[in-house]
């Protein structure tokens, strides 16, 4: 057990929110660069292979009028990483949201324009660099906002939006032919996950306006039935929640929210079960040089985890960054008193 100023992190987070619900992580990660000279870096995932972890992220032109994907190798011994274009699916303006499986596959989404129903996902071998064209249920975008993850049973999960904001899922089991789509809700920014158990969890945003977002997220049962939509966290504006598969076959959410009074967003985790209970949530990064979103993580080295992100420095302008913890989220019976 992680231990803070002396005392147990069950004791730290009791005494701390008695001044508040969430607590700030302990012995806060530096944070690293990874690419500060693109104009907007967006969505980003990573693999590990032994000890080495790769990011690849999205990067766009002013105008988001041409993405392309970008690699780099994090936590090696040169001071900042060097970045290598993957220079795939050169026919395309945009070239975007990277989603890894099974340490092995590179999901991509290539298209002409961000929205639209004419674009192609593509399936990278990392190991062969074969690309392979993935059928999907209905026509896609890179504006779909689509997310591939390798859950349970050896399929491959995918959750996207697609007409006037309705979310879906479907699934594969060879990974290139989806099916089975199913409505999950009307909202944006969803991804997916899933316990220990098998049960799926989806999670998604909503709100009037991009100030007064909330993330939901439902439980599926593997008999068909949905639970009702449940907050994450009771805070005025919540962004881009992403969901890691813990240890324990539990789940951490990753997300980011809104300053206490200020405009720029900060990074926090926490962890649900699949009965819905949540655990306490841990600010990870409150600072006033950043103002992040688009969270992502991965477990490394047994429970340590990475998390990169964007920190959206303009309208139109952001930079990727990285941060390395020493643990997962705290449990799910960790609570507040």
């Amino acid at each position: 057990m992680r231990a803070i100023f002396g005392l147990s992190l069950n004791n730290f987070i009791n005494i701390s929110c008695l001044f508040g619900c969430a607590v700030a992580y302990a012995n806060e990660a530096k944070v690293f660069s990874v690419d500060i000279n693109a104009q907007y870096t967006g969505a980003s995932t990573m693999v590990v292979t032994d000890s080495v972890v790769k990011v690849f992220y999205e990067t766009f032109d002013t105008d988001f009028r041409h993405a392309e994907i970008y690699s780099a190798a994090l936590l090696d011994s040169e001071p900042r990483p060097r970045l290598k274009e993957l220079n795939l699916a050169k026919k395309y303006n945009l070239i975007a949201r990277p989603s890894l499986v099974s340490n092995k596959y590179l999901y991509i989404v290539a298209s002409q324009k961000y929205w639209g129903k004419n674009g192609s996902v593509l399936r990278v071998n990392l190991e062969s660099n074969v690309v392979e064209k993935v059928l999907m249920p209905r026509g896609v975008s890179v504006g779909s906002l689509l997310r591939f993850k390798g859950l349970t049973d050896s399929k491959v999960f995918a959750t996207y939006r697609a007409g006037k904001s309705n979310i879906f899922i479907a699934h594969s089991d060879d990974g290139l032919n989806f099916a089975n789509e199913q409505s999950v809700a009307i909202g944006t920014m969803p991804d997916i996950s899933a316990f220990g158990n098998g049960t799926l969890i989806s999670a998604y945003q909503a709100g009037p306006d991009l100030r007064n977002m909330k993330v939901y997220f439902s439980i599926q049962e593997k008999g068909g039935t949905t639970s009702k939509p449940k907050r994450i966290a009771e805070h005025k504006n919540i962004h881009d929640a992403f969901m890691l598969r813990r240890s324990d076959g539990n789940v951490d959410v990753y997300f980011v929210k809104q300053a206490e009074s200020e405009e720029r967003l900060i990074l926090s985790r926490r962890c649900i079960n699949h009965t819905g209970s949540l655990g306490i949530e841990e600010v990870l990064l409150d600072s006033k040089k950043y103002n992040v979103a688009k969270p992502s993580a991965q477990m490394f080295n047994h429970n340590e985890v990475i998390v990169s992100f964007i920190n959206q420095t303009g309208p139109a302008s952001s930079s990727l960054h990285y941060m390395k913890l020493d643990s997962e989220a705290a449990a799910c019976g960790v609570t507040h008193k």
